[in-house]
C-alpha cells in the first residue's frame, strides 16, 4: 500500500506541474515554460527520493532475514 502511496504523490507532483504550466502558458509563456521545467525537477527528485527509500528498506529488510 506504501508504493502506491508513494506513486500517488509523484503523480500528483507531475499533474499539479503540467496544470499550472498549461494555465500560465497563454498569457506568460516564459512563466509556463519555467514552471514545467520546476516541476519536471521536482518530479524527478520526488520518484528519486521514492525509489531511494523503497531499495533502502529493502537492503534493511533482507539484513533481517
Amino acid at each position: 500500500m506504501k508504493r502506491w502511496s508513494n506513486c500517488l504523490t509523484v503523480l500528483g507532483i507531475w499533474v499539479l506541474a503540467s496544470l499550472l504550466a498549461i494555465a500560465y502558458i497563454g498569457s506568460h509563456p516564459y512563466l509556463g515554460l519555467a514552471i514545467a521545467v520546476l516541476g519536471g525537477i521536482a518530479f524527478g527528485v520526488a520518484a528519486f527520493l521514492t525509489y531511494e527509500a523503497e531499495q533502502r528498506e529493502k537492503k534493511n529488510t533482507d539484513r533481517q532475514d
